[in-house]
């Protein structure tokens, strides 16, 4: 039982980390500034960004996903509103 538990875990780390999400019910709607916007953040100086593109909610609101990696090695992520939300 153990060994089943421990196994699920770390398929359920490697898929987390290796960025394994599940598709979203509807598509976001977003114009092309916003998307370019959201994707320019990999642009940033001084900051390890390893994604940034645009995402939706199970209702088809539209985001900006972000996510980078902290020295020594701290993974995060962050979701941003676009301006009109």
């Amino acid at each position: 039982m153990i060994r089943r538990t421990t196994t699920a875990v770390l398929l359920g780390g490697v898929l987390v980390w290796a960025g394994w999400e599940q598709p979203a019910a509807q598509q976001a709607v977003v114009s092309a500034d916003e998307r370019a916007g959201c994707e320019a953040l990999l642009l940033t100086r001084n900051l390890t960004l390893t994604y940034a593109g645009v995402q939706s909610t199970g209702q088809g609101a539209a985001y900006c996903y972000v996510k980078g990696i902290l020295p020594p090695a701290i993974g995060f992520h962050v979701q941003l509103p676009f301006p009109d939300d």
